[in-house]
C-alpha cells in the first residue's frame, strides 16, 4: 500500500482520531485548532492515538503481527516491537483489522 492509501485505510478506521477530506486529498487529525495531515504511515504520535483504539484482543493480535513485520532474532521481542516504525506499526495495524492490501 502507499502512504497515502495507508493513511486513508487509517483515519476510516479511526474517525475518533481523523477525517478524510477528499477535496484535499488525504486525511487529516480532528483538532479544532488546526488542520494538519493525518501521517500514520510516517508519524510515530499518530500511530500511537491509532493503537489507543485498538480493543484488548485487537492489540494482542497486533503486538503479533508487529513482531512477525519487524523481528530480528538478535533482540528481544519486546526491544522488536518498541523499535518498530511508524510505517511497521500501520501495517500491522491494518492487518489486525483486515484493512491491509498488499
Amino acid at each position: 500500500m502507499t502512504d497515502q492509501e495507508i493513511n486513508i485505510a487509517i483515519a476510516e478506521a479511526c474517525p475518533e482520531v481523523a477525517e478524510i477530506d477528499k477535496d484535499n486529498g488525504g486525511a487529516f487529525w480532528k483538532r479544532p485548532d488546526s488542520y494538519v495531515r493525518f501521517n500514520p504511515a510516517n508519524d510515530l504520535n499518530a500511530m500511537h492515538e491509532a493503537e489507543k483504539t485498538l480493543t484488548p484482543d485487537q492489540k494482542d493480535e497486533y503486538a503479533r503481527r508487529l513482531c512477525d513485520i519487524n523481528c530480528c532474532m538478535e533482540m528481544s521481542i519486546e526491544w522488536d516491537c518498541a523499535s518498530a516504525t511508524a510505517r511497521q506499526r500501520a501495517e500491522a495495524f491494518l492487518k489486525t483489522i483486515g484493512k491491509w492490501k498488499e
